[in-house]
């Protein structure tokens, strides 16, 4: 029964560490936005297909409430422009424990002024220490130009991440609708940043797109769809129903761990001197990201 129970949050969590690695060693290769473009166009396709029945209603709702729909996809494509961008200059690891940390110290420190809860504060501190010490030994290590800027947009895309949440669970209770329905919507922002800037500010494209069209990079391509815009939406909501949200914030705590064993067995390299220290790290970001759920559920209990 515990494991029927766990089994879609840790699919939630699997997918979301290999998500990061994937999209990290696509848009190394091939250029960010137009691999963003590709995947959203493509997701958003597949949930218009799954909502077919619906259309009417979820655009009705989209533009009686035109403000939170504007608002839903302005944070959803500073989310994913952030991410896509971020992972093609730094580190998978690196991006999910400031992807994870900094949304999580937002909110324990909101926590903390509006119920005064000690550990909240305690854990934010701590994570936000971590965060810092994370970053320093991270820049400490490359040195480069590109590195800081590629820590700052992934700063960012955590910032934008808590203000998508915030919005979209307020645009899905206004219009009554469901993930997938939320998901028919929220991509306008992504596609006109993307499509913006290719326009605008032109490279060679050309040379990019020509890489796609082999059989290796379309079914990579099609991977990070899967693991980034299909297969986390349904296990994340999946392991909230079967677990409870409380229960399943605590598995996905495991993330950025999760992410850093996945990374190091991909290149074949295991617990080392030098990475000793992001194993450390990354075991007490998923334990302060998990203690004050875990105190209050043991306090409920």
């Amino acid at each position: 029964m515990r494991k029927k129970i766990l089994n879609p949050s840790f699919i939630y969590c699997v997918s979301t560490a290999l998500s990061a690695i994937y999209i990290n060693q696509l848009v190394t290769k091939l250029d960010p936005l137009v691999v963003l473009l590709i995947c959203v166009v493509t997701s958003t396709f597949f949930f218009h297909l799954i909502n077919f029945g619906k259309l009417r209603v979820i655009y009705t709702n989209f533009f009686k409430t035109y403000q939170a729909s504007i608002a839903i996809n302005i944070s959803a494509g500073i989310l994913w422009v952030s991410t896509f961008v971020g992972l093609s200059i730094i580190d998978p690891y690196i991006y999910m424990v400031i992807y994870f940390i900094v949304p999580s110290v937002i909110a324990l420190v909101g926590e903390y002024s509006t119920n005064r809860n000690k550990m909240s504060l305690i854990s934010g501190v701590s994570l936000f220490a971590i965060l810092i010490i994370s970053i320093y030994l991270y820049i400490g290590e490359f040195t480069s130009r590109s590195v800081v800027y590629g820590v700052s947009i992934a700063l960012v895309g955590g910032i934008s991440s808590y203000i998508y949440r915030i919005q979209a669970k307020s645009y899905s209770l206004k219009t009554e609708s469901t993930t997938s329905m939320v998901l028919c919507v929220r991509s306008y922002g992504i596609i006109l940043i993307c499509t913006s800037i290719i326009i605008f500010y032109p490279k060679n494209y050309s040379e990019s797109m020509s890489m796609f069209f082999n059989a290796h990079t379309m079914t990579f391509l099609l991977v990070v769809v899967v693991l980034s815009f299909i297969v986390p939406l349904y296990f994340n909501q999946k392991g909230i129903e079967k677990s409870g949200a409380k229960i399943h914030s605590i598995i996905c705590a495991s993330i950025p761990l999760l992410t850093l064993i996945l990374s190091e067995f991909g290149h074949n390299q295991y617990i080392k001197e030098e990475t000793l220290k992001n194993y450390i790290l990354a075991v007490l970001i998923t334990i302060f990201l998990t203690l004050p759920t875990f105190i209050r559920n043991s306090r409920a209990s």
